[in-house]
């Protein structure tokens, strides 16, 4: 039969369940308001604490997917594909070409300004070519990526490749970032510099102890 507990021991069980399966723990903040606004999450290790997907660790992965959206989504439900920072696409028919049609108005944080085909560009094509990055493998059909106009972007691949829209929807695999915030900050500034467009930004950091977001 089983006994009801009070919410501190369920807590600290979901906690310990998490750490061994490696999962992160996300709890509302505390406080009047702070529930909404406020998000505190635990996870087992904080990989390179970087922004950039293009580290060789995915430690920081729980982390920085609130922090970035991606150009298309899968339904939790139907796994359909779902529009995401891309409202539509279509390849040709030898599907070796993909043109993505972007969200306007899309903002990054802090002021960074209105995401366009140029950030889309510059964020894939530095994932190519930085050394050490966990996704140059993943991004390896990409033969090149064009900025049409401000709000379309088109991949040209250098054979048809299955997975291409799965990879497209992981926020991680193609974390869109500012160009401008990494010609300032640098290739391995650290998580100060992270700059997305997601629902969570950051408000504070602690090297090595903690990361504080707040909703965007």
């Amino acid at each position: 039969m089983a006994r009801p507990i009070d919410r501190r021991t369920f807590l600290k069980r979901v906690g310990q369940a998490a750490a061994v399966a490696g999962t992160p723990l996300i709890l509302p903040g505390h406080g009047a308001g702070q529930g909404r606004d406020r998000l505190v999450v635990a996870v087992g290790q904080w990989g390179t604490e970087t922004p950039f997907a293009w580290r060789s660790t995915q430690g920081e992965k729980p982390l920085w997917d609130c922090v970035y959206d991606s150009l298309i989504m899968r339904d939790a439900k139907t796994f359909e594909y779902r529009p995401g920072l891309a409202t539509e696409w279509k390849a040709t028919n030898e599907m070796r070409s993909w043109t993505f049609k972007l969200r306007p108005g899309v903002k990054f944080h802090e002021g960074w300004g209105e995401l366009t085909a140029e950030d889309v560009k510059y964020t894939v094509e530095r994932f190519l070519t930085v050394p050490g990055n966990a996704y140059a493998y993943m991004l390896r059909s990409v033969e090149r990526v064009e900025a049409v106009d401000k709000h379309t972007v088109k991949f040209t691949l250098k054979e048809p490749y299955a997975w291409f829209l799965d990879i497209l929807a992981n926020p991680m695999a193609v974390a869109i970032i500012a160009r401008e915030c990494v010609d300032k900050f640098g290739d391995l500034k650290k998580a100060e510099a992270c700059v997305g467009t997601g629902p969570w930004m950051l408000d504070g950091y602690r090297p090595n102890v903690s990361l504080t977001w707040i909703r965007n």
